[in-house]
């Protein structure tokens, strides 16, 4: 049974007092005045670019599996194609929140992102024409269709490698922009455009009738829609006068010879590890908790909830529109998250973890009885979990830790991200490949064990 996060709380109290010890006292240190807040439209502008993110994100997860599955790639190999999103995340993120902390621009990077992830999708969308074309694959039924898989996995990692390239600048820019005071306010608008974005992708894939090809062409001018908006108000309002970390004149020339990156790097994710821990264990193991349902739920609904022949692709288009409902859930819970997290980020924080671990139970309990309105009710509520995890530690970053290296302490976060993402779908895969292809039984045990974990950490996260 699942401890009560009230139970937890308790122990906050003098769990926080040396946590707090470990930090820096909240300070305002963008590049405006601490009283010169931001208007809601500005902060739906220098957020947008995680909308851009997120409809990327949403597309390739509710397609992704069953794509590779349709085409005859077993699920022992899905986690090394998935691998795409976690590697990407753990080396190019790093060096580009170092290499933009140093610059002192966010947005040159958003752009270059923005304009990778639009190549990435293109790939995506031709792959099965040019496998058929150029290589003469019949994919379904058939044969593994070895061009067309090797294609789409071309195109799925550089997706996802310039979404890393976009995503710690365009954290990292709200927060330099927004001061201290609105810091919960701005993410939590940060989490209404992602269930916005979210919502978007999923409505696509549950009613497009053109496949994937479709839907990836219409991500390809969201994209471009929703980045402009970041770029153009990261100018306007200032990205680049934020003061932060130079090299001296003694050094100048070392560090801006080649070979001379991954050392700072590594020095300025070490300088910060130390007050980085206590958020980023339990950003970690929520993570942990989430991925399950992230990689696998429209899986789950084709494989598991849908179980008649015949049925796995209505079974993944309401996978998809179940999180659909997940981002109608989200988007509500970010319009009232600011005034939750008054009441204590941790007691919120745990609150949401305990959720997310009754979900899982109940997913790994019922198995393949689950009806599809109790599956998609499950995975709607979930949207709130997200929105509290994918919120507070960045605000918690953005108010105890020094601008200057913003860019790179956003990484590592995103470090003990990738890292959750690349263990959690190895051992669903594992787990469901041993349950004999029941998905639901990989998804809720390591979904209920990593629940427990994060449990036993959020009482040494800081306060606000």
């Amino acid at each position: 049974m699942l401890p009560d996060p009230m139970d937890v709380g308790s122990s906050v109290k003098s769990a926080s007092r040396e946590t707090d010890a470990l930090l820096p006292k909240p300070t305002d240190t963008g590049t405006r005045s601490a009283d010169a807040s931001l208007t809601t439209g500005q902060l739906l502008q220098l957020s947008s670019a995680m909308a851009a993110i997120q409809f990327s994100y949403a597309t390739e997860f509710a397609f992704g599996t069953p794509y590779f599955r349709l085409r005859n790639v077993s699920y022992s190999v899905l986690p090394l194609i998935w691998l795409a999103g976690p590697f990407s995340g753990f080396l190019v993120q790093p060096l580009v929140g170092h290499w933009s902390d140093r610059v002192g621009r966010r947005w040159p990077f958003i752009a270059l992102g923005a304009l990778f992830i639009i190549g990435g999708m293109a790939l995506m969308a031709s792959a099965d024409w040019a496998g058929r074309t150029l290589f003469g694959d019949v994919c379904a039924p058939g044969p593994r269709c070895h061009a067309t898989v090797a294609l789409a996995t071309v195109g799925l990692w550089v997706l996802n490698a310039a979404i890393n390239v976009m995503q710690g600048p365009a954290r990292a820019l709200v927060g330099d922009l927004a001061p201290v005071s609105q810091q919960t306010q701005a993410n939590s608008t940060i989490t209404l455009l992602m269930g916005a974005a979210n919502l978007a992708g999923n409505l696509l894939v549950t009613f497009s009738r053109g496949g994937i090809q479709q839907v990836l062409v219409v991500g390809m001018a969201v994209v471009a829609l929703t980045a402009w908006p970041t770029v153009r108000a990261a100018r306007a309002l200032g990205d680049g006068r934020l003061a932060r970390r130079r090299p001296s004149a003694g050094d100048g020339d070392e560090d801006e010879e080649e070979g001379a990156v991954i050392a700072p790097v590594l020095f300025d994710l070490m300088e910060s590890i130390g007050a980085m821990y206590p958020i980023a264990l339990p950003y970690f193991f929520s993570w942990l908790a989430f991925t399950p349902f992230q990689f696998y739920t429209t899986d789950w609904f084709g494989s598991d909830v849908y179980r008649q022949a015949g049925e796995y692709e209505k079974g993944v288009r309401m996978g998809a529109l179940s999180f659909a409902a997940f981002s109608v859930v989200q988007v509500l819970f970010s319009i009232v998250q600011p005034a939750a997290a008054r009441r204590g980020v941790r007691r919120l924080y745990a609150a949401s973890q305990f959720s997310l671990g009754a979900v899982a139970l109940l997913v790994w309990w019922l198995g393949r009885r689950v009806s599809p309105a109790m599956a998609m009710t499950l995975v709607a509520s979930l949207g709130i979990n997200f929105t509290v995890f994918n919120a507070i530690p960045f605000a918690l970053i953005a108010t105890h830790l020094p601008p200057d290296t913003r860019g790179a302490t956003m990484a590592l976060l995103n470090a003990s991200c990738v890292i959750a993402q690349t263990l959690g779908n190895a051992l669903v895969g594992v787990v469901t490949a041993a349950a004999g292809g029941v998905v639901s039984v990989g998804i809720g045990c390591i979904a209920v064990l990593s629940t427990l974990a994060c449990l036993l950490f959020i009482p040494r996260m800081p306060s606000m």
